[in-house]
């Protein structure tokens, strides 16, 4: 039999040439880890390029929003980075001479970036939402007791359940305790993270089980709070979810 020759796995495509990575102040430490150095002849990767991408965006907008002190100067940089990179990955894939390729290329490389981009937006303001809520719960455990401010929503998406876990409670009280308001609806759209609850009550000892199920759709968080709690634990811990760090 002849010999057949081994296979052989082809080389993993490569960066043609070093790309660095951007020199930005520390208050944009966050966005340290999409821009990291690029060496030459090290392997091309779809996170390199996403990331570029991302970066790119996230600097446009806070120059738009003139937050962060980002100059223009920056976001070119982090457009002719991402533009670097790029045409390296379609260089590595189609070549540079095809131009409805290298088209094509940049078609299908961009496909799915806004969902990232999306997504990295919303935990960033997930992030601010928290940070601020550690400091409302501070200022709510020094204020005069049950007069409270509102958190900010961390948690996205809205669950009717959480609500009606709680609603069961009231359906256990006696006729005198139960209170007659409107059934709650589920919104359309859920509220966004970093939002705060319409019809707040700073003295949370005027809250009815009603305005707890209320914000437990609002938060989509039921606070701890289980079906089989008296009236009295449930206000307990919704205390705890303004005031506990």
């Amino acid at each position: 039999m002849p010999n057949t020759p081994p296979r052989t796995h082809p080389r993993p495509a490569t960066y043609a040439r070093a790309i660095p990575a951007l020199h930005l102040d520390e208050e944009l430490g966050r966005l340290a880890h999409l821009h990291d150095d690029i060496e030459a002849g090290s392997e091309i990767t779809e996170a390199n390029y996403t990331n570029a991408k991302i970066l790119r965006d996230c600097l446009t907008a806070y120059k738009r929003a003139d937050t962060h002190s980002v100059s223009a100067d920056v976001v070119r940089q982090a457009e002719l980075r991402s533009a670097a990179i790029t045409q390296e990955h379609v260089n590595a894939t189609y070549g540079a001479t095809d131009l409805h390729a290298v088209l094509q290329a940049i078609r299908n490389l961009e496909h799915g970036i806004e969902d990232t981009k999306q997504q990295l937006q919303q935990d960033l303001r997930r992030i601010e939402a928290l940070t601020v809520n550690n400091g409302i719960r501070a200022r709510n455990c020094g204020t005069q007791p049950d007069v409270y401010r509102p958190l900010q929503k961390t948690a996205p998406g809205h669950d009717m359940r959480k609500a009606e876990q709680i609603l069961s409670i009231q359906g256990r009280a006696t006729r005198r305790q139960r209170t007659a308001q409107p059934p709650l609806v589920l919104p359309p759209e859920p509220p966004a993270v970093g939002s705060l609850p319409d019809n707040w009550h700073e003295n949370i000892k005027m809250c009815t089980l009603n305005d707890i199920a209320r914000f437990a759709l609002f938060y989509n968080d039921d606070f701890g709070i289980l079906d089989t709690d008296a009236e009295a634990t449930a206000h307990l811990k919704f205390r705890d979810f303004l005031t506990v760090l």
